[in-house]
């Protein structure tokens, strides 16, 4: 009967609630955080860029903002070849000579970066730039590019430049990759999977700590009486399964014999 109690009050014990030192709970907590910011913002992202992309000569637009990288050497030094640029959508009046504009350039058919060199409102509203590299041994045109412009109507401005990063480029770069973006969601998330994983194993071993502390409290609180009690019965125990094999061997070997016989 006394064992019988143990093991049931061994299957009640629950798992003891493990609790995160504070520095893990701040990680997970951030963590957390981070992951789901990083979703919500890709979804976002793509979803707004490939609205905008189709009206915006290609180029997708996050809430007037675009991104771009630097793929010829036009703008050097100023933008190196590979750098990223955030482009603003912003009013005609906000733009000025001097200013770098993104714009698409119908005679090439391209989206271009440019140096404002004049800027001209029409009788109608409309603006109109001139614009040009700054770079004049540029790879894109033969000769000296300083005289080498591009007239630019207003419809066609994408934006001006606001920022300019060697970082951004290569960011940007990595997020188009198919690896990009996953690399960037896993590397919290591993955090938080390998700390839940190190959570359940601290909380098992502590589950069987209980349950071998609570079955020794349990016997030390037995007196002398039954504890004599429960280890008679478990003797009586080990001598019947000990017999009840030997009777099955016993039957085993007659079974044979009768085989034998039977030859």
């Amino acid at each position: 009967m006394e064992e019988n109690t143990v093991k049931e009050e061994t299957r009640e014990v629950k798992a003891p609630k493990v609790k995160k030192p504070l520095w893990r709970r701040i990680l997970s907590w951030f963590f957390s955080i981070l992951v789901g910011l990083i979703v919500a913002f890709a979804l976002v992202f793509q979803i707004e860029t490939s609205i905008t992309r189709g009206s915006n000569y290609g180029v997708g637009n996050f809430f007037g903002y675009q991104t771009l990288v630097i793929a010829t050497d036009s703008m050097e030094p100023k933008y190196k070849v590979g750098s990223g640029i955030i482009v603003k959508k912003v009013s005609f009046e906000d733009i000025s000579v001097g200013d770098d504009i993104t714009f698409y350039y119908t005679s090439l058919k391209v989206v271009m970066t440019h140096e404002v060199l004049t800027k001209t409102e029409n009788s109608d509203g409309t603006y109109t730039f001139i614009c040009h590299g700054i770079n004049k041994n540029s790879t894109q045109c033969s000769g000296d590019c300083t005289y080498q412009t591009q007239t630019v109507e207003g419809q066609y401005v994408l934006g001006k430049v606001i920022k300019t990063s060697d970082f951004i480029g290569v960011l940007y770069n990595y997020l188009l990759t198919p690896y990009g973006l996953v690399t960037l969601i896993l590397i919290p998330g591993a955090y938080l999977i390998i700390s839940s994983i190190f959570d359940v194993v601290k909380a098992a071993k502590a589950t069987d700590k209980v349950n071998k502390d609570q079955n020794t409290d349990h016997l030390n609180k037995l007196s002398q009486e039954e504890r004599e009690a429960l280890k008679e019965d478990l003797l009586n125990e080990m001598l019947e399964n000990k017999a009840n094999k030997n009777d099955n061997k016993k039957d085993d070997i007659d079974k044979d014999k009768e085989k034998t016989n039977e030859k």
